[in-house]
């Protein structure tokens, strides 16, 4: 007697969210010999990475029910972008559901849709996917120049390009807005991108050398169009900026930029022992230094949202500024204080501390600059003692006063 599948999924190589996995049911598993399941990305043909492979026995009617949502989400992750069109490879999978000799194939995305669970076997994915960007991301962000910016897509139709409006201010005082592409077409289908649309890069393919003021970004292919990204210059200067980099609940990889204030906190301890002589000795010091970081204001339940998706997300980076290029530090978040009130204006502070604990520091010496002549020292003398025989005493110290007879005896 072979086993059936009872659980509605996406047709065969179609996709679904990883969160989204329905709880698989079978029926008429033989109670003597089970059934044999596998489950597997099979990616890599020759290189399958195995998740379960198992003989299930069924209950006394031959059902079995076997939960994989968790096991398979665990299982992908998101990597940090190297190029401006970056494939995530491993937060987007080819899963392979094999039972009694029989395979089902599908896509899965690392994240998920808040959907009824009753639909999660029969909701279309890939209309989803097609028609939207993945972030929660404001509609309308205001970035600077030079700030990182990442959209996300999953490509499931040949052809599909990523079009881009620059509207700038012309000569007239009239706003005009031209329409370009960034690529000729996304190389692959059935692949999870991540591109860089910073506006410096989106400068460097704009029709128009100077004067943007925004970009709307949007995948086009044919008739079908996805929802819109808008990237709106700022020129601002906020002292503690910092950008973050996280994992979104839709399987993007993405950048949030915070204006509030950065507080370092050292918390190191020491590490004692008690010598011979029962003296306490520090042999070492228990590094710990943790950041608060206040979000800054922000006004609208738009950008509430979305930076939601950077506290519920657990891979998450703080965007380092190097000498030509952000260097991604993976950081902890160790508590949070972020209560919002709807129609609001709020702020959030949250503690976080990099993955990677040393003591070392981040960044290089000061340089050092020429001596200035104006900072000399110009008196001769400090009261009445000679500046050259105070400049030779030891450590540029002057002497103490010595108790003569007279000084004790008055």
């Amino acid at each position: 007697m072979a086993a059936t599948l009872v659980t509605t999924l996406p047709n065969q190589d179609n996709l679904i969210f990883a969160g989204n996995l329905p709880h698989l049911q079978f029926s008429g598993v033989s109670t003597d010999d089970g059934m044999v399941f596998k489950l597997f990305f099979s990616d890599l043909p020759l290189s399958p990475v195995i998740i379960l492979d198992e003989t299930i026995f069924p209950d006394s009617d031959g059902n079995v029910s076997i939960k994989i949502r968790s096991v398979v989400h665990l299982a992908m992750q998101h990597e940090m972008p190297s190029s401006d069109l970056f494939v995530q490879s491993k937060a987007k999978r080819r899963l392979t559901i094999s039972y009694d000799e029989t395979t089902y194939n599908i896509y899965v995305i690392k994240g998920g849709l808040f959907i009824p669970e009753s639909e999660y076997g029969s909701y279309d994915y890939n209309l989803f996917a097609t028609t939207n960007l993945l972030s929660w991301m404001p509609a309308d962000r205001k970035v600077k120049y030079r700030e990182p910016v990442f959209l996300n897509y999953y490509n499931v139709q040949a052809g599909t390009q990523l079009y881009a409006t620059a509207y700038r201010v012309n000569d007239t005082g009239t706003l005009e807005g031209t329409e370009f592409s960034l690529y000729v077409s996304l190389p692959q289908i059935n692949t999870l991108f991540t591109i860089d649309v910073s506006f410096n890069k989106l400068m460097t393919a704009s029709p128009f050398e100077s004067g943007v003021i925004a970009f709307d970004l949007y995948m086009k292919n044919g008739s079908k169009i996805t929802n819109t990204q808008r990237v709106t210059l700022i020129n601002e200067f906020d002292e503690y900026d910092d950008v973050f980099a996280f994992s979104n609940s839709l399987g993007g990889f993405e950048t949030i930029r915070m204006t509030g204030k950065r507080v370092a906190n050292e918390q190191h301890s020491p590490i004692i022992y008690k010598d011979h002589d029962n003296k306490e000795i520090e042999y070492e010091n228990k590094f710990l230094r943790s950041f608060s970081k206040s979000t800054g204001w922000f006004d609208g339940d738009a950008y509430r949202k979305w930076i939601s998706e950077f506290y519920t997300s657990s891979f998450r980076f703080h965007m380092r500024v190097a000498s030509d290029q952000f260097v991604f530090e993976r950081i902890l978040i160790t508590s949070l204080d972020a209560k919002n009130s709807r129609f609001q204006i709020n702020a959030n502070t949250f503690e976080f501390r990099y993955a990677n604990q040393i003591p070392w520091q981040l960044s290089t010496r000061e340089t050092l600059t020429p001596p200035n002549p104006n900072d000399a020292y110009a008196s001769e003398e400090i009261g009445d003692t000679p500046f050259s025989e105070f400049n030779d005493d030891f450590l540029n110290q002057t002497p103490l006063n010595q108790l003569t007879d007279e000084l004790l005896n008055t």
